[in-house]
């Protein structure tokens, strides 16, 4: 068993159709030595904030006209996204210094609240916790230190950035999804197993992209980032995860 198989991030459990790692190993970038499972998205706080400023919105189609287009992007591309993760095995997990992410000190009041809305949030999209385990056994697994990567961080400009962007790192996800244009602009390029630092735009696109070339009937989250090869997990058909975890994102969201 490699040590990327040790990591519950990665195991196999009732999400529903994971992914084969084959069909973007640039994409998987925290799944070396496997070949099927789950993509694990680290988020940053401003991600969290939209899901939480926008709520039902993101569902409903229904985004204010004073929304500016780019903004608006990214908030249908995350809508998108979320609406996969209903059907499909992605994990969404939020590292411990998101926690302290924010541009000025908030009220102890407005902390007490934004903690318990975070919680709340990761609560319902990391649904399968009889699967790989609560956070503190999950985020219990580390990579050993790379000098590449401890480069790589230099680049990011912020110290508290650099402390998500690493937590992403350690803990072995595919992608640090964030709307931080500075952070965006800064991690152009990574070394080799380092998370995608991308907006909720460029991952749906690429995830998009993959599905338009999976289905013979046009594009679909069900059958995007599969391959053929032996021994795929998936060959058997089509697994739905457990669609009453939307219960649980709703209650968050109310």
């Amino acid at each position: 068993m490699t040590s990327t198989e040790m990591n519950p991030m990665r195991m196999l459990g009732s999400g529903g159709q994971g992914y084969c790692y084959d069909f973007d190993r640039g994409l998987f970038a925290g799944a070396e030595g496997l070949l099927d499972g789950p993509l694990v998205i680290a988020l940053d706080s401003n991600v969290l904030i939209d899901i939480e400023s926008h709520g039902m919105e993101l569902f409903d189609d229904n985004l204010g006209d004073s929304i500016p287009q780019k903004s608006r992007s990214n908030l249908i591309a995350l809508a998108d996204l979320l609406e996969a993760w209903l059907v499909r095995d992605i994990r969404f997990i939020v590292v411990p210094p998101t926690r302290e992410d924010f541009k000025r000190t908030p009220t102890p009041d407005r902390l007490r609240s934004r903690d318990r809305f975070f919680s709340a949030v990761e609560e319902a999209l990391t649904f399968q916790l009889d699967d790989w385990g609560e956070a503190e056994d999950r985020l219990a697994w580390t990579r050993e230190p790379d000098l590449a990567v401890a480069q790589a961080l230099m680049r990011v400009p912020d110290d508290l950035d650099r402390a998500m962007v690493e937590g992403a790192w350690a803990c072995g996800a595919d992608v640090f999804l964030t709307q931080d244009r500075r952070l965006l602009s800064a991690m152009k390029s990574f070394p080799e197993g380092f998370p995608n630092v991308c907006s909720p735009a460029d991952l749906s696109a690429r995830l998009f992209a993959a599905s338009s070339l999976a289905s013979a009937v046009g594009p679909t989250w069900l059958t995007s980032g599969t391959v053929s090869h032996s021994d795929c997990h998936w060959a058997g058909g089509l697994p739905f995860g457990d669609t009453g975890k939307w219960g649980k994102l709703l209650e968050a969201l109310a």
